[in-house]
């Protein structure tokens, strides 16, 4: 789940520009940092949503809550609805941050 800035410049994921090349040898040196964060997966109903209030909330019946911003709610699937079965998945980024959602997917 993480990778190193060598990576990335073999893959050409990371950009260089052509003064910087002086670092290319330096990117072995430098340290490799295991960053991983906690995914959390849950599956659960729609309870209900708060499409009225910022932020939207939506309510699981396992009495879980998902807040999420109007553009983040665009970006969720279109046919929510109550009693829809949904899988979705949050990084865990701590105890005093919100969770990030990693993905969000109706079941049924």
């Amino acid at each position: 789940m993480y990778c190193r800035l060598q990576e990335l410049c073999e893959s050409h994921s990371l950009y260089i520009p052509e003064n910087f090349d002086w670092v290319k040898p330096y990117l072995s040196l430098l340290p490799n940092y295991d960053l991983q964060l906690p995914i959390i997966t849950r599956k659960s109903k729609i309870h209900m949503i708060q499409r009225n209030k910022n932020p939207i909330t939506i309510h699981f019946e396992n009495g879980g809550k998902m807040y999420c911003s109007h553009d983040e709610f665009l970006r969720l699937p279109k046919n929510l609805e109550l009693g829809k079965t949904i899988e979705y998945t949050l990084f865990d980024r701590g105890f005093d941050k919100p969770m990030i959602i990693k993905s969000f997917k109706i079941i049924s």
